[in-house]
């Protein structure tokens, strides 16, 4: 019995200990998490948006680009850190981190396809102020077309790197869904968008410096 016993407080401390490590982890990675100016902020500004602030560079002189980040965990306008400055030689390059990503606000709202598409609009039309193309990453290239879609006006060219298919574009969650309730304030729903046709037009080196597709380890264009 006496064995027995010990044994449980072994154990129990054993649990308790891990516990308190993964509760200790778990805060200092919540608390880091939240740490402002973590990332590089060359050229930084900001843009009061109705749904928050959003965080966007400017640097350059010529015909504007606007480059947006794909959409996953730890998205941010950083992802074109590579290409910012060659591009910059010959554009007005703007780059945006995303309502919810990276340095931008991150209101409690759900983020759908749309309130990205209408932000997109809102950016072109109030602080680029002209006609401006765009080279968007993965699935970010929806939210672009969408936008065009919504007001042509504001964009001239789309370019896309490793976008999704389209087909797997067209279903969109359904709120009785019960995954859906639970990831609502990161999922995100997507419509039909027309056939858009892929042309580079900046240039073989900045295309080279595309970062890589993760699978097959080839350029994403």
């Amino acid at each position: 019995m006496k064995k027995n016993g010990h044994r449980l407080l072994t154990l129990a401390a054993l649990v308790g200990t891990a516990a308190g490590v993964i509760h200790i982890a778990n805060r200092f990675i919540d608390a880091t998490s939240q740490l402002k100016d973590m990332l590089e902020q060359p050229h930084s500004r900001t843009y009061d948006w109705r749904f928050g602030k959003i965080f966007y560079t400017k640097q350059g002189h010529g015909t504007p680009i606007l480059l947006i980040h794909d959409i996953m965990p730890g998205a941010s306008g950083y992802e074109w850190n590579a290409i910012e400055k060659q591009l910059a030689t010959e554009h007005t390059v703007y780059t945006i981190d995303l309502l919810g990503c990276g340095r931008s606000e991150k209101p409690d709202i759900t983020y759908t396809n749309f309130v990205f598409a209408q932000l997109l609009c809102d950016f072109a039309k109030n602080v680029i102020r002209e006609e401006t193309d765009v080279i968007a990453s993965g699935f970010s290239g929806s939210f672009a077309i969408m936008a065009y879609r919504n007001n042509s006006d504001h964009f001239r060219k789309i370019m896309l790197v490793n976008p999704p298919s389209f087909s797997s574009l067209k279903q969109a969650p359904c709120k009785d869904n019960k995954l859906f309730k639970y990831f609502r304030n990161s999922d995100l729903s997507y419509g039909s968008f027309p056939r858009i046709h892929q042309q580079s037009v900046y240039g073989k080196a900045v295309l080279q410096s595309l970062p890589c597709n993760r699978y097959t380890g080839r350029h994403l264009l």
